[in-house]
């Protein structure tokens, strides 16, 4: 099975534009979502992918509790289902 790190990566490379990244590249785990360069309805957009694809439960004022991508995935791996 998959890593979460993996998982995301997919689903970033299916649903994100990240600034300086190239598809299929690893993620910089600790940078910030807001140097990444992607707006704030296309974070929210790509959670709520995140969300289906986890099965996990997620609103839109969750999204702003994950400051880079590290956090997101600590809160996937406690938390999915």
């Amino acid at each position: 099975m998959a890593s979460t790190e993996e998982r995301l990566r997919e689903l970033v490379d299916k649903h994100l534009n990240v600034e300086g990244r190239q598809s299929g590249a690893t993620l910089d785990l600790n940078a910030p979502f807001a140097d990444s360069g992607i707006s704030s309805v296309a974070a929210v957009s790509f959670m709520m992918e995140v969300a289906k694809e986890f099965d996990v439960k997620m609103n839109v004022g969750d999204c702003a509790q994950f400051p880079n991508m590290q956090s997101l995935i600590d809160f996937l791996d406690s938390n999915a289902g």
